[in-house]
């Protein structure tokens, strides 16, 4: 597909109002673009899904409007939005800001033979200082960038 990269990233970058309209446009200008290209759909599905997973423009919110903010030690990167006091699911519930799963499949955790143990379904996180559980601390709360002792 000459030049898919270059297509996907302007596909990527024009203005949409919803990711509905966006993942149709998309579908659409790559069909028209590659008709007849042998791995068509795999490259539409794959072209939607990092649109999906990157922008959202009933936020307004893409990655040309906000800094870096992946991982969550040394900024609350994901839960400086998606926290228990601005984040709703679809029913109009308040996500919960401490919940790793919602973005980690944690195979295992723990040291020694607890890492041994691996749960390919997944494991809750839970944090080693079992003293801050039920707290409500986002992991930037205390890894901060200024107090890491290792």
């Amino acid at each position: 597909m000459p030049a898919i990269k270059r297509t996907a990233v302007d596909l990527l970058t024009k203005p949409y109002a919803t990711q509905a309209e966006a993942t149709a446009a998309i579908a659409r200008a790559l069909a028209v673009r590659y008709a007849g290209a042998a791995h068509l759909a795999t490259t539409v599905a794959a072209v939607q899904t990092v649109y999906r997973e990157n922008i959202f423009p009933e936020m307004k919110a893409d990655w040309s409007k906000y800094p870096d903010n992946i991982g969550h030690l040394d900024s609350a990167g994901c839960f400086r939005c998606h926290d228990a006091k601005h984040s709703v699911d679809g029913a109009g519930k308040r996500m919960p800001a401490t919940d790793c799963n919602s973005c980690h499949t944690i195979l295992a955790q723990g040291s020694g033979a607890g890492l041994a143990q691996v749960a390919p379904a997944g494991v809750a996180f839970k944090h080693p200082s079992s003293d801050i559980d039920g707290l409500g601390l986002l992991c930037s709360d205390c890894h901060n960038g200024k107090n890491q002792q290792n």
